[in-house]
């Protein structure tokens, strides 16, 4: 080839390939402008479609508007209907029915005045004003009307709009309009459920002006805006349009198809996101431009190579310099003596200096990089001083300030003497091969980080099964490291073969065809892994390979999983579940929806849930409801309804409701289960919780819950508050003696006769035992509080006939009021308590209010007890005797032991103090117990030394006849004392005895056969049955002081005193007279028969000492 052919074919190579990049640039281009013109294009197709789609509905919807405008104008003037005009109204509700955006329907006459309306919110009554009623009465319109967005008068943020048409009489004159409002929002929901693509838009616009009134996701801010296009198609002649504008809506770039409506003054426009649109395209671009890049780098590595190829030819061909210049080779020579660069031409211009230009070592390493000139010196070093050959490569500076990458080597030359003389070489501009590198290094990275970063795993196989590329998503699905995936074969993995992986690669490596699968696997790590794969087949140098792509469907299939789960759980729950659309026509029910309510799916779907409506809650309760429901999307209570078969029951209900992506409703969910049952058994708790068991009144928990709250009342309205504390009268002893089942009886009839007593606005409660608590309020004095308790004790003290036994029962009442006696509920019962037991100090079956002097007692009584309580412990008791005489003679016949209390402080307590306190505390059982002991000592002495005569009288209390060791107890004293039970006299009053007639009988009994002498004090007083009086073991009757205080004056007490002793004398008992104070009451009692007497008349109580003075004194006067 001759010199200049080489550089021929390089120009024509270079040529060559630039037209070649120039073809590709030119198709690339074309191509990616033919996709963007596809997509645009098909684009303006679908937005026209779905314009045409909107406009056949809007026809439709508007279209049966206006049916009912013209039905409802036939009916007006239509004289054949007049019948029917009759139920206009209702005629007008039916056909609102069949639109349900149609809000109002509405007729005016002919001054504007509203005659029928179907929207019974508005408060609007004339229209004369309003913009359709104008045009049909002024006659700018004669068919039908259709208003712009119009604000709600009460609502400026809430848009309507109107379509009306005008009434005219017999003679073809104005009569009125007929209009019918839609409310902009819901009209725009109903094309909400029409499917539209991601980000786009629909809107309904006005003819005259182009502006909006609705749009679907509804803006109410841009409701009545008139884009410039719109105003523009509007005016114009043309039926369609396409175009792309920024909406003045959004201020988004949107792609526009708007039609007009054939018969109504309304556009509809269809918008879709334009940057959406042009997704795809992008992407298609940006893959075009990288292979676009790929190809120019191959086309540009292509030619670079070719030509090198060329330039060593021509290094063949011709001499060095040549092939210097086409490769870029200059060569060199350094003088190292003179420090002198030698260069050729090539070298010159490779640097962009004028060949010939002298240039020496200094002025060259100038132009070399700073840091790589260190690196090229230690190089040249070594060079000389070694021997060695040289290469290197640096950047050094061209002339026009660009960095060259420099390839440079060369080798030492010596004289004849061994010494290095100079250095030559040759150096290359591989500036554009080192970029070519770069770029190619870098797209190389840039796809390594595509494939890594891929969510997808990647994996490419050679056809012999070994892995030859792995990103790291798949080596997270198997649970290993990318190097550890690269090494594997598919054909020897046995997850691969029990999966039908291995299978389903070796088919798609055969037939060339792609398949996919789903596959599951355990990885590494014992996980469990769900995998969707995708394998192709593709051609590389060395053969096929097989490409597979795999997604982790692990998430997907558990969530079809739960889906799964959660239909069953709809299914077979025990809670009821219905399924509404936004408007509350049912959709689906459960089965447990059938089982609570009775009703099917056939016969609830298609229905609202008013089918269960019961009439317990009024309007406002599912007004509340609903409002709860659209301020939160969710509403939970109780709720009311009734069943197929009539049957109301309780519910516990939650209402969800289901948003679509502009936050609209467009499902409700609601869960409801029965709770009647457990609100019964619930309110069953609570009542017995709060109410006293037997009697069913509030117990005391409920009372003073009440208590404080009427507190709070009357503090607040300043006015009073009484509280009664009533106590029955001597209800133990029937108790005890009739049974507890009579006694239980008798507290129900009191209850219900204080229930008969009292307002239904009072409380009645019942602490326990025998005590009950009266609540009043709102009372005008005193008086009126008074006359309750009056009402009370009369109506209790009436007789009552339980199980055969006539009883007598009475109660005594303490009354407290607020705020005199007491500023909270404490307080008035603490001072309730002691009025009441001030009642029945005055002798019970009365009432007493309470006052300061009461507290002072009681505080002086607990102060007693405290006291009283010492002296048990520290025996601070004596006993006195009282002699008992014959009548006949005058003679000691014995002493009644009688104890005193001798306090440290107040000296000698009357037993009259504390006898009570000590009854009620139960003190009188160790009390009683030591006067015992004592009694029996002093006995056992006065019988040894022969100073008493007859018995010592011991009292015994009701407390100590019911205590259990009381035999225990005499048997311990007479052991003790040593004396003779034959000279004791047990002492019981009346009471005692009768308040438990059959257990008196037994232990008295008992202590007969022990050989004690048995009295029954106070005799007259009480209640005593003959028949058990008849069966005692008694030896004497002691006839109370009260019979003989009066005699014989008194024929009462004469005639009482005669029956004792007649009673005693036909029993063949003693009788002992108490209370002789005069000579006159001995005579006339001894006069009667009387045997004994005791009395201030024959003695006072005596301490021991007088007393046995007082014995001896007797024993001489008898001598």
């Amino acid at each position: 080839m001759g010199g200049k052919n080489p550089q021929r074919l390089e120009k024509w190579i270079k040529i060559l390939g630039l037209g070649l990049a120039l073809l590709v640039t030119l198709l690339t281009c074309l191509l990616i402008y033919y996709e963007r013109t596809l997509i645009r294009d098909a684009a303006y197709v679908e937005t026209r479609d779905q314009a045409r789609l909107y406009k056949a509905y809007t026809e439709q919807t508007l279209g049966t508007l206006d049916q009912i405008l013209t039905f409802m104008i036939e009916l007006e003037q239509n004289p054949d209907l007049a019948d029917a005009k009759r139920n206009i109204d209702a005629i007008m509700k039916q056909r609102k029915e069949i639109s349900p955006i149609a809000i109002n329907i509405a007729i005016a006459d002919k001054t504007g005045i509203i005659q029928h309306r179907t929207f019974e919110g508005s408060t609007t009554s004339s229209i004369a004003e309003r913009e359709h009623f104008k045009a049909h009465r002024d006659g700018l319109i004669d068919g039908l009307f259709v208003t712009q967005a119009i604000p709600y008068l009460n609502d400026k943020t809430k848009f309507m709009f109107l379509l009306s048409r005008k009434l005219v009489d017999k003679e073809g004159q104005f009569a009125g309009v007929v209009s019918v409002m839609v409310d902009c929002l819901d009209f725009s929901t109903t094309f909400s459920r029409q499917q539209m693509s991601q980000g786009g838009s629909m809107g309904l616009f006005h003819t005259d002006g182009g502006k909006l009134m609705v749009r679907v996701p509804y803006r109410a801010e841009s409701i009545g805006q008139a884009p410039k296009p719109m105003v523009l198609f509007a005016q114009s002649d043309r039926r369609e349009e396409n175009l792309i504008d920024v909406s003045p809506i959004d201020g988004i770039e949107r792609l526009v198809g708007q039609v007009k409506l054939d018969n109504f003054p309304v556009i509809v426009s269809v918008t879709q996101n334009y940057s959406n649109v042009m997704a795809p395209w992008r992407l298609k671009a940006m893959i075009g431009a990288i292979l676009w890049l790929l190809m120019m780098a191959a086309i540009f590595f292509t030619v670079r190579v070719l030509t090198n190829r060329l330039k060593a030819q021509r290094l063949v061909q011709r001499q060095l310099e040549d092939t210097q210049i086409r490769a870029k080779i200059g060569g060199w020579t350094w003088e190292i003596a003179s420090d002198r660069l030698i260069w050729n031409d090539q070298t010159y211009r490779i640097f962009g200096l004028t060949p010939g230009e002298p240039m020496w070592k200094r002025a060259f390493f100038r132009r070399i990089h700073q840091d790589d000139l260190p690196r090229l010196e230690r190089r040249l070093k070594d060079a000389i001083e070694c021997g060695g050959n040289y290469q290197i490569e640096y950047r050094a500076c061209h002339e026009n300030g660009d960095w060259l990458q420099i390839a440079s080597q060369g080798e030492i030359v010596r004289d004849a003497q061994g010494q290095v003389v100079r250095l030559q070489g040759v150096l290359q501009d591989i500036t554009d091969r080192f970029r070519t590198e770069q770029r190619l290094a870098e797209l190389l990275e840039l796809n390594q980080r595509i494939i890594s970063a891929s969510p997808l795993g990647i994996a490419v196989y050679r056809a012999d099964g070994q892995c030859v590329l792995a990103n790291l998503a798949l080596a997270r699905f198997a649970g290993t490291t990318i190097d550890q995936l690269q090494q594997q074969n598919f054909l020897t993995l046995a997850s691969w073969r029990e999966s039908g992986m291995r299978d389903a690669a070796l088919r798609v490596l055969d037939s060339g065809i792609a398949e996919e699968m789903e596959a599951h696997a355990m990885s590494t790590f014992g996980v469990e892994v769900w995998l969707s794969c995708r394998f192709a087949r593709f051609t590389s140098g060395d053969g096929f390979h097989l490409l597979m792509l795999a997604e982790d469907i692990g998430a997907k299939r558990k969530a079809e999983a739960e889906l799964r789960l959660a239909a069953s759980v709809y299914t077979n729950t025990i809670e009821g579940i219905v399924v509404t659309d936004k408007s509350g026509v049912i959709l689906s029910v459960n089965p447990a929806f059938t089982e609570i309510t009775g009703y099917t799916a056939e016969e609830a779907i298609g229905q609202t849930p008013r089918i269960l409506k019961s009439e317990h809650h009024d309007e406002q309760f599912y007004v509340q409801m609903w409002k709860t429901l659209a301020e939160t999307g969710s509403w939970q209570g109780e709720l009311w309804n009734r069943r197929k078969n009539g049957e109301a029951f309780l519910e516990w209900q939650s209402i969800t409701a289901i948003t679509d992506d502009q936050g609209a409703p467009v499902r409700y969910v609601a869960v409801f289960n029965d709770v009647t049952e457990l609100r019964m058994k619930n309110e069953r708790i609570k009542h017995q919780a709060y109410h006293d068991a037997l009697t069913g009144l509030p117990n005391r928990m409920l009372l003073q819950d009440r208590l404080d709250h009427a507190i709070d009342v009357a503090r607040r309205d300043r006015t009073h508050l009484a509280l009664l504390f009533l106590d029955l009268d001597r209800f133990k002893t029937i108790n005890d003696s009739l049974g507890h089942d009579v006694g239980d009886l008798l507290l129900q009839a009191v209850a219900d006769r204080l229930r008969s007593c009292i307002r239904k606005s009072d409380t009645l409660a019942r602490l326990g035992g025998d005590e009950f608590v009266l609540v009043l309020s709102y009372f005008s004095n005193t008086a009126e509080v008074a006359h309750v308790a009056e009402k009370i004790i009369h109506e209790l003290v009436q007789p009552l006939t339980l199980e055969g036994h006539q009883i007598h029962v009475t109660t005594s009442v303490g009354i407290a009021l607020f705020p005199e006696d007491g500023l909270d509920a404490k307080a008035l019962m603490k001072n309730a308590d002691t009025a009441m037991y001030q009642a029945k100090a005055a002798g019970r079956n009365a009432f007493r209010f309470f006052d300061t002097s009461m507290n002072s007692r009681a505080l002086e009584r607990l102060d007693l007890e405290t006291h009283l309580r010492s002296a048990v412990e520290r025996l601070e008791f004596e006993l006195y005797f009282q002699p008992k005489v014959l009548l006949a003679t005058g003679e000691p016949a014995g002493a009644e032991a009688l104890i005193r209390w001798r306090h440290p402080e107040r000296g000698l307590v009357p037993p009259n103090d504390f006898i009570p306190l000590a009854e009620e505390t139960g003190l009188i059982v160790p009390i009683g117990e030591w006067a015992l002991r004592e009694a029996c000592r002093l006995t056992a002495i006065w019988t040894s030394n022969g100073l008493l005569n007859g018995h010592v009288a011991v009292n015994l209390s009701a407390r100590q006849l019911q205590h259990l060791h009381l035999m225990e107890t005499i048997d311990k004293a007479l052991k003790a004392s040593g004396a003779d039970p034959r000279r004791i006299e047990i002492e019981l009053t009346e009471s005692v005895v009768m308040s438990n007639p059959g257990e008196a009988v037994a232990i008295l009994s008992e202590l007969r056969e022990r050989g004690f002498s048995i009295a029954v004090d106070d005799f007259g007083t009480g209640y005593s049955s003959l028949s058990y009086l008849k069966r005692l073991p008694i030896s004497s009757l002691k006839i109370d002081r009260s019979f003989v205080k009066d005699l014989p004056g008194d024929a009462d007490d004469a005639a009482i005193a005669k029956a004792i002793l007649d009673l005693s004398r036909s029993l063949g008992l003693l009788t002992v007279a108490e209370g002789i104070e005069t000579a006159e009451q001995a005579s006339y009692l001894a006069a009667l028969g009387c045997q004994l007497a005791q009395g201030y008349y024959f003695a006072k109580p005596m301490p021991v000492d007088q007393f046995e003075e007082w014995l001896r004194a007797r024993q001489k006067v008898d001598a």
